[in-house]
Parts: structure tokens; C-alpha cells; sequence
């Protein structure tokens, strides 16, 4: 299993999600999501049901997984509840702000840490990992604060560093619920309210 495909792959469908949903509309962008999900949904009880089916897709989709997916939920599955949650509650510039967040800085988070890492701080996972994130999720914030929608919803420094300091404990804490959904329900949360 190659990591970096893995990477592009969480990179691209993360992505694909926020940037839709800056250029559409609430109802456009939940209905899209949860046909989505709903479609994973049924792959994932099918995948389950049929050894079969799970044996030829990790043989043909083998980079993509992690090796513990083979008998668990894919990643893919908890992002695409999380963007859900996080779409249907989260005013829109918060929303799509917590999504990017998951996509680019959990990417850098992971790169980093595996290549560079060497200060352990909980769970396998290190500080230069979680430096990469919040630094990351802090220049996204800046960059975004240039959008017209960003600004004319009142994004700020404030709430990016916040949102950034949440979303990055959310990736290093998250333990036993896997950070696809934690990172852009909780961050989208914290940013919601202080907002």
C-alpha cells in the first residue's frame, strides 16, 4: 500500500467537497453529500455481506484503504458524514472553512509527522505532525479570509485561530473516533459558537 496515494486521494474528494460548496448553495450541496453517503452507505453493508466484494476491492483499490478498513468503516465513509453534519449545521464560510481544514492540514499533519517527526506527543502521533496541521490550518484561514464570501460573512483572526487550535487537538486526540468526522464536526462547532 503506497501512503502518498492514499494522501492524494484524501486530498482531492476532501476538497472537492468545500470548493462545490463555496460555488453552490446549502440545499444543493446536502442533497449531493447525502446521495453520497447514502450510496457508501450500501457499498460498505454490500462490502461486508460479500467477502467476495471486499477481497477484489482491496485488491483493486488497495492504496486507498487502510489495512484495519478491511473489516471497518472506510475513512471515506466518517468524511462524508462529518462534511454532512458539518454543512447542514455550520453557517457556510465555517463549513467549508472546517472542511479544508480536514483536507489539507490532516494531509500535512500526516506527511510531516511520518517524514519528520520525532517528538512523540500521544498516540503515535508527534508535534512537528501536529505543527504542520495548525500551521497549515492557520494559513488556509488567512488565505480564506480573502474570499469574498469569507469576508462578507465575517471570518476573522480570531476565529481562525481557534477554529485552527481546535481542529488540530480534534486530529491528535481523536483516539477512538476516527478524525474524518470529529475534525469538521467539532471544529465547525467551537467556530459556530464563537462566531
Amino acid at each position: 500500500m503506497k501512503k502518498w496515494q492514499r494522501n492524494v486521494y484524501h486530498l482531492g474528494t476532501g476538497l472537492l467537497f468545500p470548493i462545490g460548496y463555496y460555488f453552490g448553495n446549502k440545499p444543493g450541496a446536502v442533497v449531493t453529500i447525502a446521495i453520497f453517503f447514502l450510496i457508501l452507505v450500501v457499498l460498505e453493508i454490500f462490502r461486508f455481506k460479500h467477502s467476495g466484494f471486499n477481497k477484489w476491492a482491496f485488491k483493486h483499490l488497495n492504496p486507498l484503504f487502510k489495512p484495519k478498513e478491511k473489516s471497518h468503516l472506510v475513512g471515506t465513509t466518517y468524511f462524508l458524514l462529518g462534511t454532512l453534519i458539518a454543512v447542514i449545521f455550520a453557517p457556510k464560510y465555517i463549513a467549508i472553512l472546517s472542511l479544508t481544514f480536514l483536507a489539507i492540514s490532516d494531509v500535512a499533519a500526516a506527511f510531516v509527522g511520518e517524514r519528520y517527526g520525532r517528538i512523540k506527543i500521544f498516540n503515535n502521533k508527534t508535534l512537528e505532525g501536529s505543527m504542520a496541521f495548525f500551521l497549515t490550518a492557520l494559513l488556509i484561514g488567512i488565505v480564506f479570509m480573502q474570499l469574498p464570501l469569507m469576508r462578507t460573512e465575517g471570518l476573522n483572526l480570531q476565529l481562525i485561530l481557534w477554529g485552527s487550535l481546535t481542529a488540530t487537538l480534534v486530529e491528535l486526540f481523536s483516539y477512538k473516533v476516527d478524525d474524518n468526522l470529529s475534525i469538521p464536526v467539532i471544529a465547525s462547532l467551537v467556530m459556530t459558537i464563537l462566531a
